[in-house]
């Protein structure tokens, strides 16, 4: 099977990182739970979106914990895997470098595009519910978060977890 895995807040924990930093600068105490919908929310928590046209911001951005091993098992199963995101063109280059480093073994099937509605595969998993909505994939999968809870049963499956996802596909 062909999978699109999108990476910012399915494989790369960049608003939680976000939220670190801006906590750390401004004396906030914003979490996940705050960020209740997908882009700007026209409060103080939209700061953290000013982080992802930094290069070197997204460039350091850590993966989430089992997120390698996650895209390993894909790949052991004989899937193509294509790790798709949608960084501003000026952080085009720290994302391809950040995923070839932290994912090795995908060695081609690295697209940086906005416009997932584009992309043909058997799955794609994502997060941002305009993309699953807009999706050509044969299924379209929601990457749970705060921001699309309320879409639940609305637009095709939701997964919690890698391993929900794995379970999905019957690899667990």
């Amino acid at each position: 099977m062909r999978i699109v895995l999108d990476c910012d807040d399915v494989l790369y924990m960049t608003n939680e990182t976000a939220l670190d930093k801006m906590n750390r600068e401004y004396g906030t105490d914003f979490s996940m739970e705050d960020i209740y919908k997908w882009g700007e929310i026209g409060s103080m928590i939209d700061r953290r979106l000013e982080y992802f046209s930094d290069a070197s911001f997204i460039g350091s951005v850590p993966l989430y914990p089992d997120a390698e091993s996650f895209v390993n098992t894909l790949l052991k199963q004989g899937h193509e895997v294509f790790l798709c995101s949608s960084v501003s063109f000026s952080c085009a280059e720290a994302r391809v470098e950040s995923i070839k480093r932290n994912f090795p073994a995908i060695k081609e099937n690295i697209m940086i595009a906005g416009r997932k509605d584009l992309l043909l595969c058997d799955y794609l998993l994502d997060d941002r519910i305009e993309n699953i909505i807009m999706s050509k994939a044969k299924s379209p999968i929601i990457f749970e978060k705060p921001w699309n809870r309320s879409y639940h049963g609305c637009h095709g499956e939701m997964v919690h977890d890698y391993g929900s996802f794995l379970s999905m596909l019957g690899l667990s």
